[in-house]
């Protein structure tokens, strides 16, 4: 299995399905990925996607 990490800009560009890169967010569903993250990385997730749902 490979690790990726996967910055905020595109971990949001890879979930959305309308995106050519939502196949790697598919491949980490799958299990052919490991995410690897750190709790800073999670505090950026969160805080641009808070940011980006409360538009």
């Amino acid at each position: 299995m490979r690790n990726i990490v996967l910055d905020t800009n595109s971990l949001i560009i890879a979930i959305s399905a309308k995106n050519d890169c939502h196949k790697v967010w598919q491949s980490f569903l799958n299990g052919d990925y490991t995410l690897c993250i750190s709790n800073e990385i999670v505090e950026e997730y969160l805080e641009v996607m808070t940011r980006n749902i409360n538009m």
